[in-house]
């Protein structure tokens, strides 16, 4: 399962709210770090950008 991960995952893994996950989400997609997939809602999950070029660090 490595390369994607859904909100709910997200929410387990790093112990934060929904709200912190929707933007801490959001935050990755805008810097096209991860893509949604799926469905909008309970069944959307998002995938590592390999094609990115970002660099460690940059954007920050």
């Amino acid at each position: 399962k490595q390369g994607k991960i859904t909100r709910k995952e997200y929410i387990q893994l790093f112990n934060v709210s929904v709200a912190t996950a929707a933007r801490d989400i959001k935050e990755l997609q805008e810097r096209g770090l991860i893509v949604p997939r799926g469905p909008n809602g309970p069944g959307r999950w998002y995938e590592v950008n390999k094609d990115n070029r970002e660099s460690p660090g940059e954007g920050k």
